[in-house]
């Protein structure tokens, strides 16, 4: 995203800019600072363990907690946790709700989903506590009954 290049083609395509965009090629070096800053994501994500278990940890909480809802949790066992809800405007207004309450969570319509199919879009991450996991909980039990 910040330098640098791919192309995917055929042969011939690779064949011809290498031979007529020679000065393309190797022109762009990465820069010092993205070169730090890479270094440095990767130091998180390998010393990022108990970040990734904390954040497992709340996704088995909410998926728990969501089971008695009136409206079915999509499969996933990721940060981002799709709650059916099927109706459009009744998804934009939990969505609505839930905003209110303090809370984000987008609302997935047709066309990104089939018809039929809208939900609410919970997305977790490790710096969301137990007790954030149990206020969504609580509200969408107080919307949703």
């Amino acid at each position: 995203g910040l330098s640098g290049a791919a192309v995917l083609c055929q042969e011939p395509v690779a064949e011809y800019l290498l031979q007529y965009a020679r000065h393309l090629i190797y022109s762009t070096a990465m820069p010092p600072a993205q070169a730090c800053a890479l270094q440095a994501a990767l130091l998180r994500i390998q010393q990022g363990d108990d970040l990734r278990q904390q954040l497992q940890q709340r996704i088995a909480q909410f998926r728990r907690g969501a089971a008695d809802l009136p409206l079915s949790l999509g499969a996933s066992e990721t940060a981002i946790q799709p709650l059916l809800v099927g109706n459009n405007q009744r998804t934009v207004a939990l969505a609505e709700q839930l905003r209110t309450a303090g809370l984000w969570a987008t609302a997935i319509r047709p066309p990104t989903v089939p018809p039929g199919g809208a939900r609410l879009r919970i997305t977790l991450s490790a710096a969301h506590q137990r007790e954030d996991i149990d206020r969504l909980l609580g509200v969408l039990y107080g919307i949703c009954h």
